[in-house]
């Protein structure tokens, strides 16, 4: 193959001269075109295993939706399958985003806090027999959102370079955690007071810990996000 420098154009033949402008052609070089098509993905061991586990799910919440209704006919008034049917989704979503996933670790946190109280809800819910106390919302909920809390903070100190992802989790995780002390004031849903005034007081540290040590860094965060 040749090529014209006049022309601009290349020309296959054994002639000397471009055969448009009789300029002397040039020779060039031709790379080899290699075509590679795309190998046949097999089945890897990770997919089957997951199948498996899909196939076992589905069995365990038809299994469990029958001896729900066999249950409740015979005197269990309970809808405790709702429980099974949270805890498999709970499982399938920690094990996939938070202990295999490659996100955010703080991110990943926020994420099975907001799993494990929705679990728990649904336990208190729908397979315990309350008598009006809520165990959940009253002791476990606040305290879990406390503790998770003071962990992303502290990661955030840890390793500095996670802060700035991690800005609008903390702020929004900060916001919720000031609900059981609403619910208090306002309902009967949450009965006792020193678990939700201490997610509540948690809360305020973790807002003004942010804007103390890092408000330039969360002023920066909050115009980019909300275009302020």
């Amino acid at each position: 193959m040749k090529k014209c420098p006049n022309c601009n154009i290349k020309v296959n033949t054994d002639r000397i001269t471009c055969p448009l402008c009789y300029t002397v052609l040039e020779n060039i070089e031709e790379k080899a075109i290699v075509q590679f098509y795309p190998k046949k993905q097999e089945s890897s061991k990770r997919t089957i295993i997951e199948k498996i586990f899909i196939l076992i799910t589905i069995l365990g919440i038809i299994g469990s939706l029958i001896g729900n209704l066999i249950t409740y006919k015979h005197g269990l008034k309970l809808y405790w399958v709702f429980v099974v049917i949270g805890g498999l989704i709970y499982s399938w979503v920690l094990t996939k985003y938070c202990v295999l996933g490659k996100g955010l670790l703080t991110n990943r946190l926020v994420i099975q806090a907001i799993l494990s109280v929705i679990l728990l809800v649904l336990i208190e819910q729908f397979a315990l027999n309350k008598h009006g106390y809520w165990w959940s919302t009253n002791y476990v909920i606040p305290l879990l959102w406390s503790i998770v809390l003071l962990t992303i903070l502290t990661l955030t100190f840890i390793w500095k370079n996670i802060f700035i992802d991690s800005i609008i989790g903390l702020l929004v995780m900060s916001l919720l955690g000031f609900i059981p002390i609403i619910l208090f004031l306002t309902t009967s849903v949450i009965t006792l007071f020193w678990p939700s005034i201490t997610c509540c007081c948690i809360s305020i540290l973790v807002i003004c810990t942010m804007l103390v040590f890092h408000f330039n860094e969360c002023k920066l965060e909050l115009q980019k996000r909300f275009h302020i």
